[in-house]
């Protein structure tokens, strides 16, 4: 009973804790479920896994049906639990498996040839042998998803289509290949010949080579990606700051073009009261401050310029789309970067612009600002046509040219985390609100 605990059960309890635990690193729990129900969660997956491994050395014919639904087990732990785009939760449930099928197909393969004894015999038996082959490969499958675990990307980056099909195909045909050869190998009831040798050894180096350049080109692509999207974040700082002195430099102008007329129309309303028309003064007076000095339109008042500047233009721009506005601004951003916030409010105001562009009636904007305590606290509701987070839960640009766009989200996601801080978005009454929470740095 012991030997059996020691050699059947105990491995595959540490093996599936840590799968589990290298998606949890990767990936992050989702910030809406509290600690004790993340142990919880991760207790029960683990048993159910075990229950899979269990059953699939139990019933060693159907062992990849057993593997498959041990898979998909994770497949769904990431996905209703864990952060993270689906091409990463694909990848994260994936890459443990073939890595234990690689290591255990080498590992048995080395110790039956060492042995001279097949690697069914290795896997059925228990005294040292077992015990030393399966404390290579548990020990060897910690230290390389540890490795992996290090050098995997922890944020979600934009892919195409292809990159995501291509990467998905050659570790799922990855996975395939080397569960069948460990099977193959490990219940041949005859030992191994020379030539199946040469092709077990052929396929197992083909198999971490395939792998390597695979990961190898997944993380290029990541770095790639990221280049880019720093790239457009640099690129929209700098939209930013071209909007905001050309709406200075439009104020400007309307102050000089001002204090120009001003003095015709002194010197016209001096010529009637030196005349004695005093009423047709005052009513030259009252025609100037209603037709020819247009208030300057610095609605909306902070302690920084530029946002002054970037949430004034988009004032600007709902009063032009006929869209309403109510806001609030109750605090400061002192301890904030200009930049970040204007990048922040900026993709903010123009998604909500956007769809309220797409709406026929009562198009309206509620934008308030508060701080408690250490933090800002950042609420903009707008009008939508349809669900937006039923028909596009990701929120991926609708526009045509995705490579060019896209990044708002991603941007909006980098600041918030910048900030230690979070983002919720919610619906109801045909609205949508994003809610934004960071601390400020004082």
């Amino acid at each position: 009973m012991l030997s059996v605990l020691a050699m059947d059960i105990l491995p595959s309890v540490l093996e599936n804790f840590v799968i589990l635990f290298f998606m949890s690193f990767c990936l992050r729990f989702k910030k809406n479920i509290p600690r004790y129900m993340q142990i919880v969660i991760w207790g029960v997956t683990t048993a159910l896994l075990c229950a899979l491994s269990f059953l699939g050395v139990r019933y060693p014919t159907y062992e990849i049906i057993f593997l498959a639904m041990a898979i998909l087990v994770c497949f769904l732990y990431g996905i209703l639990f864990l952060q993270g785009s689906l091409l990463n939760i694909i990848f994260m449930s994936l890459i443990p498996f073939i890595l234990i099928a690689v290591i255990n197909s080498l590992t048995l393969y080395i110790f039956s040839k060492l042995s001279s004894t097949s690697m069914n015999n290795l896997v059925q038996q228990h005294d040292v042998i077992r015990m030393l082959i399966l404390g290579i490969t548990k020990g060897g499958f910690i230290l390389g998803i540890s490795l992996i675990a290090k050098l995997s990307p922890r944020s979600d980056f934009a892919f195409k289509k292809s990159e995501i099909v291509a990467i998905l195909l050659i570790f799922l045909s990855s996975l395939l290949v080397s569960s069948f050869i460990f099977v193959k190998q490990t219940y041949s009831i005859s030992y191994l010949d020379k030539d199946t040798d040469i092709f077990f050894i052929l396929a197992v180096l083909g198999l971490i080579i395939i792998n390597i350049l695979t990961y190898v080109s997944y993380l290029k692509i990541e770095k790639e990606n990221k280049a880019h999207i720093k790239y457009e974040l640099l690129r929209m700082q700098v939209e930013q700051q071209k909007q905001s002195y050309e709406e200075m430099n439009q104020k400007t102008m309307e102050i000089r073009k001002i204090r120009h007329d001003m003095r015709n129309y002194l010197e016209g309303c001096l010529a009637l009261m030196q005349s004695g028309e005093y009423g047709k003064a005052q009513d030259y007076i009252d025609h100037i401050y209603k037709e020819e000095i247009k208030p300057i339109n610095y609605t909306i008042v902070t302690n920084s310029s530029l946002i002054n500047a970037v949430l004034n233009n988009k004032v600007h721009i709902c009063k032009k789309e006929e869209i309403d506005i109510d806001y609030k601004i109750l605090t400061d951003f002192q301890g904030f970067e200009e930049l970040d916030i204007c990048i922040l409010l900026g993709n903010m105001w123009d998604n909500a612009i956007e769809a309220n562009k797409k709406v026929q009636e009562r198009k309206r904007i509620e934008f308030h600002i508060s701080g408690k305590r250490n933090y800002l606290i950042i609420s903009l509701k707008n009008r939508i046509k349809e669900s937006v987070l039923n028909n596009n839960p990701k929120l991926c640009t609708t526009k045509q040219d995705r490579a060019n766009h896209g990044f708002g989200i991603i941007s909006m996601k980098d600041i918030v985390n910048k900030y230690e801080g979070n983002m919720e978005i919610t619906e109801e009454n045909d609205m949508i609100e994003f809610y934004l929470i960071l601390k400020r740095r004082i």
